[in-house]
């Protein structure tokens, strides 16, 4: 059912979808420029250009703005990123727990 505002799920949603501005690094190839977060997640992208619009808006926070992010099923233990060179290449590493022997 849904009520007058954000249902409850959306409103999760909204919650946990952007991160905090300062978790976001810059990449682009100076044509257009993307925001990715943390978790690697791309919450930003204006694509082909710097004034078209918003593929990836999903900074603004909504389950409706769309983020494009691929990562591990397990859970992340560390998380750690750089900039190689001079240059916006932009490298995540996420580290997780090894896998229980069997």
């Amino acid at each position: 059912m849904i009520r007058r505002g954000f249902p409850r799920a959306i409103s999760k949603a909204r919650k946990t979808l952007s991160q905090k501005i300062e978790d976001y690094a810059l990449i682009g190839d100076c044509e257009t420029a993307a925001l990715v977060g943390r978790n690697g997640s791309i919450d930003w992208l204006c694509w082909p250009a710097f004034d078209s619009d918003a593929c990836f808006a999903a900074i603004l926070g909504t389950h409706r703005n769309g983020r494009w992010l691929i990562a591990p099923t397990e859970d992340v233990t560390a998380i750690s990123r750089r900039y190689l060179g001079n240059t916006l290449i932009l490298e995540t590493r996420l580290k997780q727990r090894p896998a229980p022997s069997r």
